[in-house]
């Protein structure tokens, strides 16, 4: 055994020490990668998920959609008055009185009509808003009507505060067939 036969297994340790840690973090960077690439491939839209939930406003008989009494046929994009109350939004959708904030919130308003009805955490900060061309069902005729549903995918903190100061909260563009109501405009609510 020669002297440099020695220094050959420390060599050999510190290499395998620094080629293990280098194998560990590319390891550890293909997971992360792939974990990434799954998150990415699965996602669903947040306009998704408010168009799929705006549905129940206009499709569901436990909202607002007209059930005949009769035969229980519902009829989907037709919206029952007696049905558009403050009571039957809290039933339909509610956010976590503490939470929802951070959720969607939604202000459906019938746009003939001028009458709106707002989640209980609705702040009027508006990221997007879909429209329906519905009937409306008033207990004695079939009218012609539209509904716009404002959505609201989270307010921060900041923005909460400084819309209970009397802060306002930026306007959306104009739907086809008339202005678009202001937010925090009191009257419609």
């Amino acid at each position: 055994m020669g002297g440099d036969d020695v220094f050959e297994v420390g060599r050999k340790s510190i290499y395998w020490m620094i080629a293990g840690f280098v194998i560990a973090m590319l390891m550890i960077a293909f997971v992360i990668i792939i974990v990434g690439y799954q998150e990415r491939l699965t996602a669903v839209p947040a306009e998704m998920k408010a168009q799929f939930i705006t549905l129940r406003f206009v499709t569901n008989p436990d909202c607002f959609a007209y059930q005949d009494a009769v035969t229980g046929r519902v009829f989907p994009y037709t919206i029952d008055l007696s049905k558009f109350t403050q009571e039957r939004m809290e039933e339909c959708y509610q956010p976590d009185i503490e939470n929802g904030f951070n959720t969607l919130n939604f202000k459906v308003t019938i746009d003939d009509g001028g009458k709106s009805l707002r989640t209980n955490n609705y702040y009027h900060v508006d990221q997007s808003r879909v429209g329906y061309a519905v009937m409306i069902w008033d207990g004695k005729q079939f009218v012609r009507g539209s509904v716009s549903i404002d959505v609201q995918e989270s307010v921060s903190f900041t923005q909460r505060q400084s819309l209970s100061k009397g802060g306002t909260s930026p306007t959306l563009p104009e739907l086809p067939g008339g202005p678009a109501p202001t937010p925090g405009k009191k009257g419609t609510q």
